[in-house]
This record gives structure tokens, C-alpha cells and sequence, in this order.
């Protein structure tokens, strides 16, 4: 985000004594925009904590969740559809739809009713 982006978000001005070093930022994070850079880690800069530190507090929060999720994924049952993982309806699936939803799904209803003898 940029100062201006930051000034018409309501923002304030990141403090001039602090002088955010984007280049050690760069340094370790080479990819790395100032586009990329979220409002979490502006507010820590704001109290104090180097553009750097927080950005890598940030980014290794990050990428724990994206391990706990990842995990998560691999252990869930799936998710929780009104059809069938192999894009099939069941009878009993096809019985608790709306007529709304009939009209929907008509084409694979009835791609559906071919296997359910």
C-alpha cells in the first residue's frame, strides 16, 4: 500500500523518525511489493517494530496457517455438497431438492437416474 493509498484509506502517516526501510525489507524478502505488504504489518510498523521484523512475524504466520490448513484438508471427510462427489445425484438427493433446483440440475438428474439400478 502507498502513502497516498494509505492517506485515503484514513491511515496515518507512517513516523518520519522511524525511516521504514523498505531496501533491508527487499534485502530479505526479494519478491516482496509494497503493494504486498498488509495493514497488519503497517500498524506494527507504526508502534515501533522494524518493517522487517514485522513483515517476517507476518509472513511466518502465514505460512503456519497455510500448514494447518493443508493438514486440515488432508484429514477432513470433504466438504458438504447436495450432490455426490462423482457429480451424481442420489434418489434420496434428487427427492429434498426444490423445483427450482429440479429445473437446475434436470441435464444431470437424468444422466443421474442411468445409474441408479
Amino acid at each position: 500500500m502507498t502513502e497516498t493509498q494509505r492517506k485515503e484509506d484514513g491511515q496515518t502517516e507512517l513516523p518520519a523518525e522511524k525511516n521504514v526501510s523498505m531496501e533491508a525489507l527487499l534485502a530479505l524478502f526479494p519478491s516482496v511489493t509494497e503493494q504486498d505488504i498488509p495493514t497488519e504489518v503497517w500498524e506494527s510498523v507504526r508502534e515501533g517494530v522494524p518493517i522487517e521484523a514485522a513483515y517476517a512475524l507476518y509472513d511466518k504466520k502465514r505460512i503456519l496457517r497455510e500448514e494447518i490448513n493443508r493438514k486440515n484438508a488432508q484429514r477432513s471427510a470433504g466438504a458438504v455438497s447436495k450432490h455426490s462427489d462423482n457429480g451424481f445425484f442420489s434418489p434420496a438427493e434428487v427427492r429434498q431438492m426444490s423445483p427450482s433446483e429440479v429445473r437446475r440440475h434436470y441435464a444431470w438428474i437424468k444422466e443421474s437416474m442411468k445409474r441408479w439400478n
